[in-house]
Parts: C-alpha cells; sequence; structure tokens
C-alpha cells in the first residue's frame, strides 16, 4: 500500500492512507476516512487466504450482491471484523437495502469498471514479470463487502494474493513482489482516470 501511494503520487495523484502502518483498524472506520477525504476513489488492498493450500492467484472485487458462493464466504469472513457477518441466508434489512440502492447507482458501474482496468493492469504486469503460468486470474467479481458498501465513491478490493499458499507467500513478501503489485494498480486506476476524463471530454 504504501509502495502504491507513493507510485499514485508520482502520477499526480493525490493520495490519503487509512494507516500507514501494522495496526487493526475497523472496518467502518476505513471506510469513513475514505469518505472524509473528499477521495475520487476508494481502493482495498489485502492479501487472501483459504482453508486449501492451493487456492493461489488475484481477485478484484466490486461492490454488488455476490457473484458466487465463495465470493461471498470472502465477504462475510471480512466483515465479521466489523460484526456485520451474516448468516448465509442473506443480510440484514437494511444491509441489503443499501446493497440494492447502490448497486443501481452509477457508482456501482463505475467501480465496476475501475475494477476490470485494474485487474487486467495487475495482471498482466505480473505475468509480464513472473510468467502467465506463475499467476493464477482469479477474475473479477462482486461481493458486499462492508468496505464498499459504506464508501461514496467509485471503490474496489483487491487480493494479491494467498498467504495460504507456500510459494505465493514467499512472493507477497519480497519487494520485488510489492513493487509489481503496486505498478499494476497504479497503472489501472490511471487508465481507468483516462477512461472517465476522455468519456467527459466527449467528441
Amino acid at each position: 500500500s504504501r509502495l502504491l501511494a507513493m507510485e499514485l503520487v508520482r502520477s499526480g495523484f493525490e493520495v490519503v492512507l487509512t494507516r500507514d502502518d501494522d495496526r487493526a483498524l475497523a472496518l467502518p472506520q476505513r471506510s469513513g476516512i475514505g469518505n472524509a477525504s473528499g477521495g475520487g476513489l476508494f481502493l482495498s488492498i489485502h492479501a487472501n487466504s483459504a482453508t486449501t493450500p492451493l487456492a493461489h492467484g488475484i481477485e478484484t472485487y466490486w461492490m454488488d450482491l455476490a457473484s458466487d458462493e465463495a465470493a461471498m464466504r470472502v465477504a462475510e469472513q471480512e466483515n465479521r471484523a466489523a460484526a456485520l457477518a451474516h448468516d448465509a441466508g442473506g443480510a440484514t434489512d437494511p444491509f441489503d437495502a443499501l446493497v440494492a440502492d447502490l448497486r443501481q447507482g452509477a457508482v456501482a458501474l463505475q467501480s465496476r469498471d475501475l475494477a476490470d482496468a485494474v485487474h487486467q493492469e495487475l495482471l498482466g504486469g505480473l505475468r509480464g514479470y513472473y510468467g502467465a503460468e506463475r499467476i493464477a486470474d482469479r477474475g473479477v467479481k462482486t461481493a458486499p463487502f462492508w468496505v464498499l458498501v459504506d464508501s461514496e465513491v467509485p471503490s474496489i478490493l483487491i487480493e494479491v494474493g494467498y498467504l495460504t499458499h507456500p510459494k505465493e507467500e514467499v512472493l507477497l513478501r519480497t519487494r520485488a513482489w510489492q513493487a509489481a503489485v503496486a505498478d499494476g494498480i497504479a497503472a489501472g486506476v490511471a487508465r481507468y482516470v483516462a477512461a472517465v476524463e476522455a468519456s467527459e471530454a466527449g467528441p
């Protein structure tokens, strides 16, 4: 995250970090900082985990109802940290209503476009550096992560590899992997912003 912040600043963006050290921060605080900052985008960066050591690869989420059962499990695991975990049958009524409202809006569509741009650049950058056979594409998915639901601007959650996969854990701890991830995400943000600016400029 710190490397990404530096890369974005070098590209002319203003960056606000929810924290720049290794401490826990409640999920509502994270989205609250993002909303209070007046920023135009919200990025949540994570290292993934699974019950099996075989799972590996890159996946990117934008806010909507879960795209599959696995995505819902990931979101529930993350949301539980904020005491917002829900039964497998669904969320509480206010949470459901908020998701339903946001998924119809422009923010959700912009989040989808941001997720697509970042995922493609991140995946392409990592595969270009490490080889396509070593980097699994787990796709762009949707899930009601709290930090995405609560964000007032286009927002995505990026899982940059699995700590539970022995080989990927080693890579995650290296400066080279972290730098490649930062470069890929920054390139995706720049690509998204350029597309938005081009569409606003018109023909």
